[in-house]
């Protein structure tokens, strides 16, 4: 079930991103304690809020639900920190059980986002790997894995196309400068293995409500979104024969919705649609929800390095 891998592999770029991008845009928000709908973020003193965002997914595949999924997501200043999990279900977890567990860690630095540390602990069917990606100052991962790839999977991949690179988690936190679409953009991606590029390019605009089960009519707020292409270019190694990887690369169909939080100056990611051989592949949120509060005073980068640590072992 490649395909069904290849879909949990994308959510784990698109869906966390879309985490940690949200709780940007509440770090911004006023000092206090309540719950609201994302749709509702507003934009004021960072450094004196603690942000903590959930929410829900699912990916359905012609139809047919593929992979389930939630999140957990907090920013306190500018240190943001990440964790997900998904499986899939149904027919596809009965051909392929699989369980996904990621964090991602670093820091939301003006428009740029600097990753400090990613970790991804998967089971498929009966294999086992724990991947961890190390940042140093300078924008160079330094990998460990569990157990190691195959000299050959990984030897291609240089030093220089793996400096100044984003994990596959964090590569969909969109800060943009003023009215800036954030489609115009092309993130290089380092997960360990593999180095590709995503390249967006802007299509329109469209009105969507995420799904909401708290909602009487099971629907929340309509969000004004930005539609965006998105390329697949795979850099190292060059086009391998994996079935999902050979349908990324020849998709020029592949759209993804942005939503403006925060005053417009960050976008994420609300859904995604991909054509493939079994059907279109479609993720969409629900239950998007925010908690803030106001800061204990703590060294927040410290304190969220200590929670993530502790949140490796999920």
């Amino acid at each position: 079930m490649d395909l069904t891998h290849g879909l949990c592999r994308l959510a784990q770029a698109g869906l966390v991103g879309l985490l940690a991008s949200t709780s940007s845009a509440y770090a911004a928000e006023p000092a206090q304690t309540q719950s609201t709908n994302v749709a509702l973020a507003q934009s004021a003193d960072s450094a004196s809020v603690q942000s903590d965002v959930a929410a829900g997914f699912t990916i359905y595949v012609g139809g047919v639900l593929f992979v389930e999924g939630h999140f957990k997501a907090e920013v306190a200043g500018d240190a943001y920190r990440l964790n997900t999990y998904m499986e899939t279900t149904g027919l596809a977890h009965r051909l392929y059980p699989a369980v996904y567990k990621l964090m991602s860690m670093g820091r939301i630095a003006g428009e740029s986002i600097e990753p400090e540390k990613f970790v991804s602990d998967t089971v498929a069917r009966d294999d086992k790997r724990l991947v961890t990606l190390t940042y140093d100052d300078m924008g160079m991962p330094s990998l460990s894995v569990t157990p190691p790839y195959d000299e050959d999977d990984i030897k291609e991949v240089t030093a220089d196309q793996q400096r100044a690179t984003q994990d596959p988690v964090s590569a969909f936190l969109l800060p943009v400068r003023a009215t800036d679409t954030p489609c115009a953009r092309t993130i290089p991606i380092f997960d360990g293995k593999r180095r590709f590029n995503l390249t967006f390019a802007h299509q329109g605009t469209k009105k969507i409500a995420p799904h909401d089960t708290s909602a009487p009519d099971g629907w929340g707020p309509s969000l004004d979104t930005i539609v965006c292409t998105m390329h697949y270019e795979a850099i190292t190694p060059p086009a391998k024969k994996r079935r999902f990887t050979t349908v990324l690369r020849r998709n020029d169909e592949m759209k993804i919705w942005f939503a403006p939080f925060n005053d417009g100056r960050v976008y994420l990611p609300v859904r995604f649609e991909i054509p493939t051989p079994l059907g279109a592949a479609v993720m969409e949120l629900n239950d998007l929800t925010a908690t803030k509060s106001a800061s204990l005073g703590r060294d927040e980068k410290s304190a969220l390095v200590v929670s993530a640590q502790e949140s490796t072992r999920f």
